[in-house]
């Protein structure tokens, strides 16, 4: 299936079954670079229909895989931290690869660019 877009709503009908809890951390940016929603835009296009993919090795990449190549994959941290990165919000140095889930936690310690920080972790539990 690959990288998609679905809302919330979608989310909490039917694919929220293979979960008991989520947690949701909202980006908070201290100023707002005008390109910033035309680059996300821009990213979220060219993301669009690329396949997931996890192995060991992918973890130790050291060279960037640019969004447009058509043989691109994503695992899921890899997509929010390469999307961050996009709009300037995390090093560019660092590769996306290098990310992982728990990288996004609030005991994480990412420090992100620009004065951008994300809220603490709001946890939604299914089974109540």
């Amino acid at each position: 299936m690959g990288v998609r877009i679905h809302n919330f709503t979608g989310f909490a009908r039917s694919w929220h079954q293979q979960y008991i809890t989520i947690a949701v951390r909202r980006l908070r940016l201290s100023s707002v670079d005008s390109d910033i929603g035309s680059k996300f835009s821009q990213f979220v296009k060219a993301a669009m229909g690329k396949r997931y993919k996890w192995t060991p090795t992918m973890h130790f990449r050291r060279k960037t895989v640019h969004s447009d190549d058509d043989q691109r994959t994503y695992m899921c941290s890899e997509l929010a931290a390469k999307s961050y990165k996009v709009m300037g919000l995390l090093r560019s140095d660092v590769p996306s690869s290098t990310y992982l889930p728990g990288s996004f936690q609030d005991s994480s310690g990412l420090i992100f660019l620009a004065g951008a920080r994300l809220d603490p972790e709001l946890k939604i539990d299914f089974q109540k």
